[in-house]
């Protein structure tokens, strides 16, 4: 029987609660180590959402900031459901955005194509890089305007599920770190 993208969506909500402090540190140092090995370039990321257990990646942010990489993020506008993508710069500092959503309070607009590596939040993901995240098509947006170059990294807690069935628009994972392995699609 075929499960649908909103019981994954439950499944993993359920098993992030689940996690105890000790995993979560353990899986975000894991998870935070490869990303620094994996990651070059120019690189976009997602500044994670504590109340929704999300992937620690701040580590790698911090690590990112002493870099001469430029990074940079997405800033989601739910009054006009618009994104903008940003570089955030060395003196940003960050508040609360729409759908809790940390975003950098100094920024500098750019366009998506000149990042190589996204760095994406999900809640599921497949062994064919299928992901599921929270449903509201934000990153299917931002993933249809990058560079067919660009690596598209998903993070998780937890290893891929079997097959997840893709809808039309999405756009699979170049990989995905979860506390155990990097893996390629």
């Amino acid at each position: 029987m075929e499960i649908s993208k909103k019981e994954y969506r439950i499944k993993y909500t359920q098993l992030r609660k689940s996690l105890t402090n000790a995993q979560l540190n353990s899986y975000n140092s894991s998870i935070n180590d490869e990303l620094k090995i994996i990651s070059t370039g120019n690189v976009h990321l997602f500044l994670p959402i504590k109340s929704k257990i999300e992937v620690d990646i701040w580590p790698f942010i911090k690590h990112l900031r002493n870099s001469d990489f430029t990074i940079g993020t997405s800033i989601y506008n739910s009054t006009n459901n618009s994104v903008k993508h940003v570089e955030i710069l060395n003196n940003s500092i960050f508040e609360t955005g729409d759908y809790q959503i940390p975003k950098p309070t100094i920024y500098k607009e750019v366009e998506i194509s000149i990042f190589n590596t996204l760095i994406i939040p999900l809640l599921a993901y497949d062994e064919n890089g299928n992901r599921i995240g929270y449903g509201k098509g934000i990153y299917d947006r931002i993933l249809e305007k990058c560079s067919e170059k660009c690596r598209l990294i998903g993070v998780s807690y937890f290893n891929p599920e079997k097959k997840i069935i893709p809808e039309e628009h999405d756009i699979p994972l170049n990989y995905c770190i979860n506390p155990n392995n990097l893996i390629k699609f």
